[in-house]
């Protein structure tokens, strides 16, 4: 292959008087073909910062345009660093002529710390797009599903198209993951691939196999923590490559139908409600209008609220709050589809009590896998606190359910403290439970609108109930948050 002598598209920088750069320079370029002649490239410039001297990873966006194969190029800006904002990355997606542009944009009152200092972080995701190969850009709205977190949504790889969808591979605080679209607007994420502690994850890169066209390969950066002696021991070790990438192509939520490839790891639970079908495996769901099917074979009748359904590698299927068991497993992807309105939920299942349990001054303990999660439950307080906890080897959420109040830990303190007044008796509590530690609390299915940053703990990876006097739990489920 023959490669043409270097040209530069842009060498301007800022400079101190002995000719050092006055802050960062021209970084983290991206560059798209959109045809044999016209290309675009764009990247970041570094921007200087009124407080903090050596302002990291932030500033505008240049770019330049090529109608030559490359040979001059005609440059310009096409994201301004103001006071108010800076951009941390471009990425470029080109749809079939129509160009995008995925930029990192930092919210600098958001970005400076207590001593004033920038690092480039958070950063939320937003687009332009051009029509006309990158002479004008308008804005693009995104609809982004990655909770709040320290790094917020990181690009550093190129989009791939797979299977109908879009996939941007991106980083958070957590984990590397990749982002999924159909329409470009609203892109939602699947698992998360969580480094062990004291390893960080960076910049994944996603692309299609050379030996399997319809395959997926993910490489990510890591980083370890330590003094120089133990980051080389952990190289050598390599224990940095001891990350488990496939949780990052798992995951569907959906209210249109879709497939979760390549499916749950273990036991699995179904949330849903409406005129649904849900198969993998020799597992099939359908909530007809006669209730709810397993298999073909009515196994409820028709009630208010959504079903909630736990498949285990075991074969066994069993609907929460009843006796219900049936054959089925679910293996390998899970195929969503549905009629009119219907929403269904498919999410790797931790740990599940699907039965009733009466407390009675007693607990009930289970293990689970470590990540983010989500517990669930239909119970009430009878003489005493209800109370719950999942511990995921990072993060603890403890839970105390009155009999006219929610109690919760947060964050920093030791006790107990009101964040939730309700009417009392049974009803089904939701705690989700974010990569940030953000815990958001539902009742009966909706979002009572509190949320508090839970405790950091090494405890090992389990969930409980308990209670010091009379209470019970009709059904409780502990799934994964991010895989699912």
């Amino acid at each position: 292959m023959d490669v043409s002598e270097p040209v530069t598209v842009f060498a301007e920088a800022a400079r101190k008087p002995d000719g050092e750069l006055a802050h960062e320079g021209n970084r983290v370029p991206d560059i798209v073909a959109l045809d044999a002649d016209r290309l675009v490239v764009a990247w970041r410039t570094g921007a200087a910062d009124p407080i903090d001297p050596d302002p990291r990873d932030q500033g505008s966006i240049g770019f330049a345009r090529s109608a030559d194969g490359g040979r001059t190029w005609v440059s310009g800006t096409l994201a301004a660093a103001t006071t108010a904002h800076r951009y941390h990355y471009v990425i470029f997606l080109n749809d079939g002529g129509v160009l995008y542009a995925f930029l990192g944009r930092i919210a600098t009152s958001r970005d400076r710390d207590q001593r004033g200092q920038v690092d480039g972080f958070p950063v939320e995701l937003v687009a332009l797009r051009s029509a006309d190969g990158g002479g004008t850009w308008a804005d693009f709205p995104l609809v982004v599903d990655v909770p709040a977190n320290a790094r917020g949504v990181v690009l550093a790889g190129k989009p791939v198209r797979h299977r109908g969808l879009w996939l941007l591979p991106y980083w958070e605080n957590a984990g590397v993951g990749v982002l999924r679209s159909a329409d470009l607007r609203t892109w939602r994420r699947g698992g998360l691939a969580v480094p062990p502690r004291g390893i960080a994850v960076e910049e994944p890169q996603v692309v299609l196999s050379q030996d399997d066209p319809d395959a997926l390969l993910l490489v990510a950066r890591t980083l370890v923590s330590g003094t120089a002696e133990q980051k080389d021991a952990d190289y050598r070790s390599n224990r940095v490559a001891r990350l488990d990438l496939a949780p990052v192509f798992t995951g569907v939520r959906t209210r249109a139908g879709g497939t979760w490839d390549p499916g749950p790891r273990g036991d699995v639970v179904v949330t849903a409600s409406g005129e649904f079908a849900v198969e993998s495996g020799d597992l099939v769901l359908e909530g007809r209008t006669e209730g709810l099917y397993g298999n073909g074979l009515l196994v409820a009748a028709a009630r208010p609220g959504p079903w909630r359904v736990v498949a285990g590698p075991d074969g066994r299927v069993r609907l929460l709050g009843s006796d219900a068991v049936w054959a089925g497993r679910a293996r390998g992807p899970v195929n969503v589809r549905g009629t009119g309105l219907f929403e269904v939920e498919v999410a790797d299942c931790l740990a599940a009590w699907p039965q009733e349990v009466r407390l009675s001054r007693t607990s009930v303990t289970k293990p689970i896998e470590p990540g983010d999660f989500t517990i669930e439950f239909l119970g009430e307080a009878v003489d005493a606190p209800l109370e719950a906890k999942v511990a995921n080897g990072a993060k603890r959420l403890v839970l105390m359910v009155r009999r006219d109040e929610v109690w919760a830990m947060r964050k920093g303190s030791p006790r107990w403290e009101p964040v939730y007044g309700h009417p009392g008796g049974p009803a089904v509590w939701k705690a989700r439970v974010d990569s940030a530690g953000v815990a958001t609390l539902f009742r009966d299915g909706a979002d009572t609108g509190v949320s508090w940053v839970v405790q950091d703990s090494a405890e090992r990876p389990h969930a409980a109930h308990w209670s010091q006097g009379e209470a019970v739990v009709w059904w409780s489920v502990v799934s994964s948050t991010a895989g699912r």
